[in-house]
């Protein structure tokens, strides 16, 4: 028996509505996928000699420590104060390797003003090696390290990134830890659980990682040649 032409009629509209449904979800989703990717991608940075793995930031004000200290040679301790979410430690990794060397968990102030007191003095910032103190200049999206050369001001290094907005403080200055007459540069790249205040379920799931790069001044200056 063939079906009242009415029927067959609604079964069309039904598949044509549910077409276009899966049509809508399945691009959200799509849309979804790449803006996450996106997010946990990293900028690729010039100069840099190793990069560490860091937990994601809560907000503005949530950064990480770092400074250069002689750890029986040349090495970079990366402090992180701790939230309610995450404990205290610190991270020294041996420069340029990257090689971790100590870590403490949930540390004392003790051991900590330890740490602090084996600090490498900060000399003028030279990043690109021409005995003048260079500068960092803060603009709307970016952070750039500026040479401080009169005879031929120029940008040494600079770090975009027009939808990170979760910290203030992404540079951080240090000496010449290797002496090799370069000052050197740590970068942070934020990133959060979106989760927390933004429809982003795939964060949930995965949270992003934050990013630290540490970068020589030598090389970052032998790339821009």
């Amino acid at each position: 028996m063939r079906r009242p032409r009415s029927s067959r009629s609604a079964r069309a509209r039904w598949l044509v509505v549910a077409g276009l449904a899966a049509i809508v979800v399945g691009g959200w989703g799509v849309w979804h996928w790449l803006d996450w990717r996106d997010y946990r991608s990293f900028e690729a940075r010039p100069g840099t000699v190793f990069a560490l793995e860091l937990p994601p930031v809560v907000g503005p004000f949530d950064g990480f420590g770092v400074f250069a200290v002689d750890w029986k040679g040349p090495a970079i301790a990366v402090v992180d104060r701790g939230t309610s979410s995450r404990p205290r430690t610190f991270v020294v990794h041996r420069y340029p390797s990257g090689e971790r060397l100590e870590r403490r968990d949930d540390y004392s102030t003790d051991e900590l003003a330890a740490l602090e007191a084996r600090g490498i003095t900060m000399a003028p910032f030279d990043f690109d090696g021409d005995g003048d103190d260079d500068a960092i200049v803060k603009l709307e999206h970016s952070i750039e390290v500026r040479s401080g050369s009169a005879d031929s001001p120029s940008v040494l290094f600079a770090s975009d990134e027009p939808r990170e907005y979760v910290t203030y403080e992404r540079f951080t200055l240090l000496p010449d830890v290797d002496g090799d007459g370069w000052s050197e540069l740590a970068v942070l790249q934020p990133r959060t659980d979106r989760s927390t205040w933004d429809f982003a379920p795939l964060d949930a799931r995965w949270t992003a990682q934050s990013r630290l790069c540490v970068v020589s001044g030598k090389l970052a200056s032998a790339a821009r040649r």
